[in-house]
């Protein structure tokens, strides 16, 4: 009996690879794939294959595209070259996967109404808060230069409501300045600084903080016990430490993000043979093999 011809069947993607964006929609679009560590901020250097794209999408995303630029998007689907995604402040856009250069998932830098990230503001606060701790110091030398025993002239020479209003502000704010600024660096996980400085320098911010306070018994409750020499110089010249040492943190800090940053806007390298494709299928007519066909494809 002869063999009835037989029907050649064609490979078809499975459903869950046919996807595009929106009402042009035909098939299943990218689900979250379900981690443990889901809101944990990631960062990630393409290429990346489909399955660790459909672990991003849909979700907020931090794009670093290869013209320098850094967005904040919610992505919406994506094909096997394109990523659709919409702006924060209207509009779907799309662009080739080839021109994203790095993806923050959960990213600091990104909230659900901003398109613009956050940006480092480290070395302008660090500047700023070193600035008012040495006003402080200076103060404090002024007014302890300046006292002597009460029956002589000099002793007025600042009064303590100088010191209270120009001194101990400025002193009490500008370690913390220089901290919340090494912070808007260190957010990011990829950055370290240096957490020794910074214990350090809370720990001689809080001496100090307590030593204004002393002066504040000293010279506004006049507890004479307290108003030994130097007694201004002593909390200013702590705060100057810390704020010191907090600023080594927050510069260390900032050079470790730039150069993360400088990472993100490099293109990765990608040898042919981590993205060539190749195929090998018969060629078939009447249920019967005539050839073969072959394909490469693939990123070169």
């Amino acid at each position: 009996m002869a063999t009835p011809p037989t029907t050649a069947r064609v490979a078809r993607k499975p459903a869950a690879e046919q996807f595009v964006v929106g009402a042009r929609q035909t098939g299943i679009p990218p689900q979250n794939v379900a981690r443990k560590d889901r809101d944990r901020p990631r960062y990630l250097h393409p290429p990346l294959s489909t399955g660790e794209w459909k672990e991003l999408v849909p979700g907020h995303l931090l794009l670093n595209i290869n013209t320098g630029d850094r967005v904040c998007v919610y992505a919406t689907a994506l094909t096997a070259d394109t990523l659709y995604y919409l702006d924060p402040k209207g509009g779907e856009h799309r662009i080739s996967r080839a021109n994203i250069t790095a993806v923050h998932e959960n990213s600091w830098e990104c909230t659900s109404h901003r398109t613009v990230p956050l940006t480092e503001w480290a070395l302008p606060g660090t500047i700023s808060g070193l600035s008012l701790s040495a006003l402080s110091l200076a103060m404090g030398i002024l007014y302890d230069a300046g006292r002597g025993p009460r029956d002589n002239p000099t002793y007025n020479f600042l009064k303590p409501y100088h010191y209270a209003i120009l001194g101990l502000p400025t002193g009490l704010i500008g370690p913390p300045l220089v901290a919340f600024a090494g912070r808007s660096a260190s957010r990011d996980f990829r950055v370290r600084g240096v957490p020794g400085a910074r214990t350090t320098g809370w720990v001689l911010f809080g001496a100090s903080a307590i030593a204004q306070g002393m002066w504040l018994a000293a010279d506004f409750g006049d507890v004479e016990a307290l108003q030994y020499p130097g007694h201004t110089v002593v909390p200013a010249l702590l705060g100057m430490a810390a704020a010191s040492l907090l600023a080594v943190d927050a510069l260390k800090a900032r050079k470790e993000l730039q150069a993360a940053r400088k990472r993100d806007a490099t293109p990765q390298s990608t040898a042919v043979l981590q993205t060539m494709q190749m195929q090998l299928s018969p060629v078939l007519q009447n249920g019967k093999t005539r050839g073969l066909s072959f394909g490469i494809g693939g990123q070169f």
